[in-house]
This record gives C-alpha cells, structure tokens and sequence, in this order.
C-alpha cells in the first residue's frame, strides 16, 4: 500500500504542474477533467492515462511493393530500404465535427502525400487507473461495465494492479491512398454522421460512468437492480408505535461516516459537533400512540410551532419505532421514495427496496394514522415502478413529478393520484418542455408546483419550473436575482409564498447554501444564517414545522445527522435539537412528514461494497 500511496503521490504532482505530459495534447481532455478530479480524489486510485474519445484522421506508411521500392531506391534488385514507421494525426477532435472540415482536411492529404494511407477513425473513451488493491479494481470494473463499458477489465496485478476502462463502440475506415480518394465526398459525410453519433454515445456513457461512481464510491448509494416487484393489493397490517431501547448504534454511524474521504473533507466547516448532552423534559416515557390525544403529543406539536421559546432550550426529542409486523414491515424498507400527508393519512409511493430481491417500487401505502391501519392500496391504473421522484399534494391529489424507472431511464412525466378514488391518471401538459430527471426537489404553492435543479442526462441542473395544476401548463422560469447553482439532491420548502432552497450536490461539492424564491416577484436571493449551523448536505429531507424548517440526516452520515435543525425564516437562525433515534438509523434518501402533529420518518438507507444493502428503521417523533 505504501508503494501504491508513492506512486498515487508522484502522479498527482506531475498531473498538477505546468508541464505537459506525454500524450498528443500535453494534457486531460476537457469532457473528461471533472470525471479525472473525481476518481484521483478517491483513495484507492489514479489515472494513468485517458482519452475522453475522438475523431481523427490519421496517416501512416503504405506497404510498398518491390517495384516501387526500386525505382524510389534507384536500383533494379528489389532492396528494401527501413521501411517508416508510426504515423501521425493530420485531424483531431474530441467534439463533434462538420462533414465540411473531414472533407477539407481529406483533399489538402490527397494534394500533399504520395506514400501514405489516410485512415479515418472514431476511437471512443480509455482510462487507465492505479489500483491500491485487486478488491477495489473488481469494484471499479463492474461499475465501468454496468455504465456501458463492457470491454472494461484487470490488465495486470503483477507489480501494479492496473484496471482498463473501455468499450468496442470504435470505427475505422482506408479514405484515401497514395494521393488519391478511395471514397467520395457523400461517404466522407456518412462517416463523420457516423463518428459524431458514436461520440454522443460515448459521451453518455461517460456521463453514467460519473454518476454510478459518484453513487457507488463516494456517496455510498446503489441502486442497480431494475426488476419490478408483484405487489398483492389487499393486505391490512396493523402499526404500533412503542418504545424502543435505543440500543447503542454508534459504530455503525462511525463506519458510514468515514465511506468517502472527499465527501467529509468537503464537509468541513467551522461548525464542529460539540457533543453536547441535552435535557429531555416534560416528554416522560416518550411513548406514543397513535389516534391518542396525549399530553405529550399536544406538547410536542406545540414544539413544532414554537421552536425558539425559551422553555425549548437544551430540548431533545425523543422518536420511537414504528414497529410493524414481518409482513409490514418489509414495505417500509425503501429509500428514494417519496411521502405525503393527505388528510390524516401518510401516503408512500415508489423508491427502492421491498422483500426479496430488491427493486424499484410501483406500490402506493396509506397508513391511517388515527386508526393505527396500513393498507396498500389498489389502483385503477398499474404505476411505473420509480424513484427518485417529487410528489406534492394539491387538493388532496399527490402530484408524482419525473424520477428515474432504471439506471438510465429518466422520466418526464406528469402523474395524479386521486386517492379517494383510488385511481390515477396521466394528464395532456402543454407549454415548455420539461427535461427529464430525477433527484430534483418540489415545492406546492396553492394550485402551483415549482421544481428545480436535479440530475438529467446531460449533467447536473440549475432550471426552475412552474407546473400549474389547473391549466396543465409547464413553464419554464428566469428569475430575477442570484440563480441558484446547479444541484441535486436537495430540498424545497414552502412557507406562505416563499420557496427556501437549501443544501444539494453539484457533482463537485456539498452544498450547504440556503436561496429564498418569492414566488410572488419571481426573485431569488441567497441569505446568510447565523446560530448553530447544519454541515452541508445533501439527500437530506426538510420540513416545514409550524412556522419554521427543520432539516434532518443527510449525506455525509455523522452524529449531527442525528440532530433536527430548525430555521427561523423570519430571523435567518439555525437552531440545533437533538433527537434520541432508534435502533441503526441511516438518514440518507430518506422521507420525513407530520401527520396529527407527529413526525414519520420513514425509510432510508444505501447500498455500498463495504456493508452490504442497508435499511434504516421508520420512526416516529
């Protein structure tokens, strides 16, 4: 490990001078320098060599027959002289070209070369890495081949471990020969229609490529699995808050904590984690159950409209666990899914999990919480299995907005469930078009549903959209103000008609910055907080509680995840409250919803080489 660790060291010293190294260009390929940083960031890599892919026209030495090398040599015996070797690129583009340059560049090598074959080619992308260990090049391999990279392997284990990324997706063609054109100008068009569509592929599975690596190294999530699961629609099952023992999980937080170098090290702040011991008054036992009217649930709703009283001082709530039977309880092990409040009801669609072998999801639970019932609810219409996805709630109708069906499959679409009627439609939208994407956040104001940022094909977003959910029209918006970054993975709340923005991933960092949209003048404007501030994070979940925001968990998983961080909007000020959780909790991708004056947080969880596919237990505050 030392010796990987040197030689790590010497490649990022001579990768970060001014001096050019040894390829062509002297230096990485722009489309791939974001995807380079990512994998030298991690520890158990570094990149050798790469090429982000290109077109080229390239010439090298015609074979010779024996006459033509005598009468070059001047003799009549045959003798062959050294014949040249190599070539060289007379066109190289890592972008996508105009039939006009191939053929120009043609004709000035037809005008020039008398002894030399010009080859046309469209060589996709090439990695070469480092390996610290044959465990993380096998990782590394599947994660390049599950991206579109099926030539993808272990070149050598030998004295260095060296793992090849590549695919076959490459084109090779003879277009001209000792000076004369072997094709015709329409063919040397057809090839570079040709090249520039196998670019564009490339370019997308280096895209998915980034994103399965960022999912599966640094963020710790994977979700990889695509087939659906046969759900029975007419199940019951009862759910029982009680206490729980509040076993000691600590390592495993621990454990989680350290998952990437690169996402804690962005994380680090000033704020520091003061390990403070709160004081847990007036909650007595801390049991709670459902369709009661408590002393200590009318106290604890009372909390969520007055956060900064002073009798909340050193306040730490107290969750307990959902607990369900087997049967039940193997609903609620999901992440990436989405839940609502719909009249006294926790409404949950869709994510990733279920029994057995896990899958994106399609089912629809409603628990009742005054009658303590789960059912799953049967539909008219069958949904496509999602997750990922937004869900808000207009006139007791949730509204599922976009998500992603498969790996690569990213969705668009526009759905209402209408649970009174147990059905569920796909409305006409008119208007702009709304690019497909998943890992975007959603926020309902009255008849109007605002969307920004997430992950599309194209990379991560910084576009805000309107949906009005009476005339079905998307409108695509420009703002006054400071845009937002682009992010996803983050959070939009409604208070009134303010929209508040925080936290995300932008593909480089974790966000930690807080925008307010007024919905009213269309202008955004980004605010500095003061008090007891959240690390950055995304994959968080945010609530509005009375008349504040409350962020919970999120990535990079540490004991202040385990906190609430409730926000007065009026003043900017983050104030933390500790929160005792049950059993091993991973609050990544999880939901969080007040239903009656209770906090559900259901679901959670990741999946990484190191521990296996983890879900985190639902709870209630």
């Amino acid at each position: 490990m030392a010796d990987f660790d040197e030689r790590k060291l010497r490649a990022l010293a001579w990768l970060g001078s001014e001096e050019p190294d040894r390829s062509r260009k002297g230096g990485i390929d722009a489309p791939i320098a974001v995807l380079i940083d990512r994998v030298n960031a991690h520890p158990d890599f570094f990149t050798t060599s790469s090429c982000s892919g290109r077109i080229t026209l390239f010439s090298e030495p015609c074979a010779q027959s024996d006459e033509e090398l005598a009468a070059e040599n001047g003799s009549g015996d045959g003798t062959r002289k050294k014949k040249k070797k190599g070539g060289d690129w007379l066109f190289v583009s890592h972008e996508l070209v105009t039939p006009q340059e191939i053929v120009s560049a043609t004709h000035t090598f037809v005008s020039n070369a008398q002894h030399e074959l010009l080859v046309f080619r469209f060589e996709p992308f090439i990695l070469a890495l480092d390996c610290a260990s044959v465990a993380a090049a096998q990782d590394l391999v599947a994660c390049a081949i599950a991206s579109g990279f099926r030539e993808s392997g272990i070149t050598s284990i030998r004295k260095r471990i060296i793992v090849a990324i590549r695919c076959s997706i490459r084109l090779e063609v003879p277009v001209a020969e000792k000076g004369k054109l072997l094709v015709s100008e329409e063919y040397l068009s057809y090839l570079t229609s040709t090249a520039n569509s196998k670019l564009e592929q490339n370019k997308q599975r280096t895209n998915r490529f980034l994103d399965s690596f960022i999912t599966q190294f640094q963020s710790g999530a994977l979700s990889s699995l695509d087939t659906p699961i046969q759900v029975t629609n007419d199940d019951h099952f009862k759910a029982e808050i009680v206490e729980d023992d509040h076993s000691d999980s600590q390592e495993f937080h621990d454990l989680c904590g350290s998952e990437s170098s690169l996402l804690l090290s962005s994380a680090r702040q000033s704020v520091s984690d003061s390990g403070q011991t709160f004081k847990d008054p007036d909650l007595h036992d801390g049991v709670c159950r459902i369709g009661k009217s408590s002393n200590e649930d009318s106290m604890q709703a009372k909390r969520m409209s007055g956060w900064f009283d002073e009798s909340t001082a050193g306040l730490c709530l107290k969750a307990s666990e959902l607990r369900l039977s087997e049967s039940a309880a193997e609903l609620f092990r999901r992440w990436g899914h989405s839940a609502c409040n719909v009249g006294s009801r926790l409404v949950i669609f869709g994510g990733y999990g279920g029994s057995g072998r896990h899958a994106r999801l399609n089912d629809l639970l409603v628990l009742t919480v005054p009658d303590q019932e789960l059912k799953r609810l049967e539909l008219k219409t069958e949904l496509s299995p999602r997750m990922a996805h937004t869900a808000s709630v207009i006139n007791d109708d949730i509204w599922i907005i976009g998500g992603r069906r498969g790996p690569h499959d990213l969705l668009a679409d526009v759905l209402v469930i209408k649970c009174e009627e147990a059905d569920v439609f796909s409305p006409t939208i008119t208007g702009d078009t709304f690019i497909p994407r998943h890992r975007h956040a959603a926020a309902a104001v009255r008849d109007k549903i605002y969307i920004f940022g997430g992950l599309g094909e194209e990379g991560v977003l910084a576009d805000l959209y309107i949906l009005d959910a009476a005339r079905f029209t998307w409108s695509r918006l420009d703002c006054k103000g400071a845009t937002p970054p682009a992010r996803h993975s983050h959070s939009l709340c409604a208070i009134d008609d303010k929209l508040y923005l925080y936290g995300g991933f932008d593909g480089k960092e974790i966000l930690g910055d807080l925008h307010v949209l007024d919905t009213r003048g269309l202008e955004w404007s980004k605010v500095l907080t003061t008090g007891e501030l959240p690390v950055p994070r995304f994959s968080h979940s945010c609530i509005v509680l009375g008349d504040c925001l409350a962020v919970l968990g999120g990535c990079p998983t540490m004991k202040q995840a385990n906190s609430l961080f409730v926000l007065d909007p009026r003043a900017m000020v983050w104030k933390r409250v500790g929160l005792s959780v049950p059993g091993d909790c991973l609050l990544v991708r999880h939901t969080a919803t007040v239903v009656e004056g209770l906090l559900f947080v259901v679901g959670g969880g990741a999946s990484c080489y190191a521990f296996g596919t983890m879900f985190s237990v639902s709870f209630v505050v």
